[in-house]
């Protein structure tokens, strides 16, 4: 099942924004960090799972070991107990463990924005098209005051046109409506003069 990417990029984002401020703490000397970030990882690890990426979230949960181990005194490269140092050992795979974050998520965060660009590209030129030939204004999508239903009733119709439908279906292949209206919303934004906010991202609010 495909997942939406608007409110999962938000997601990915939220956790960003954690993780960079343990960075700035953790570089700063707080002793803090190692408190907080027990924390982040097990909200990480439930977000992953909640959007469907068991690997990622197993990933995650592998740096959390990683971190207890380390915690403990035994390192987690060797599995030797450390008799001395471990406030060093514990500082050093707490580094590790961020940066680790930090990487997956910008990985993560990379792969949907990428998802969503593809798909944006290909949607501009079935809105355009379906502009000049009328089927936008036809199938009750007004472009200067656009609403989230309006721009779904176009897109169940454009998925059944002669002309639209091979290259709707095509996007339909990779992103779920939600995302669809999103990005059409976004679209007419750029072309009209509709507000640049969009609408927040939530699927309850799409169907």
């Amino acid at each position: 099942m495909k997942a939406f990417l608007h409110e999962r990029v938000q997601t990915w984002l939220q956790l960003q924004r954690q993780v960079s401020d343990l960075i700035i703490r953790f570089n700063a000397g707080r002793p803090d960090v190692g408190e907080a970030l027990p924390g982040l990882l097990d909200h990480a690890a439930q977000a992953f799972a909640t959007h469907g990426l068991s690997n990622t979230q197993a990933r995650v949960l592998e740096l959390r070991a990683q971190l207890l181990m380390a915690e403990r005194g035994i390192d987690p490269s060797t599995l030797v107990r450390q008799s001395s140092r471990r406030r060093e050992l514990s500082a050093r795979f707490t580094f590790r463990v961020l940066m680790a974050m930090s990487e997956q998520l910008r990985d993560s965060l990379q792969q949907d924005d990428s998802t969503l660009a593809g798909a944006r590209q290909q949607l501009a030129p079935i809105l355009l098209a379906g502009m000049q030939t009328g089927f936008v204004a036809s199938a009750g999508l007004d472009i200067d005051a656009p609403s989230q239903a309006a721009i779904g009733m176009f897109w169940r119709a454009a998925l059944t046109d002669v002309s639209l439908g091979m290259a709707a279906r095509q996007v339909a292949l990779m992103i779920i409506l939600p995302d669809i209206v999103l990005l059409l919303w976004d679209l007419i934004a750029a072309l009209s003069a509709v507000p640049a906010t969009s609408p927040q991202p939530s699927s309850r609010q799409i169907c």
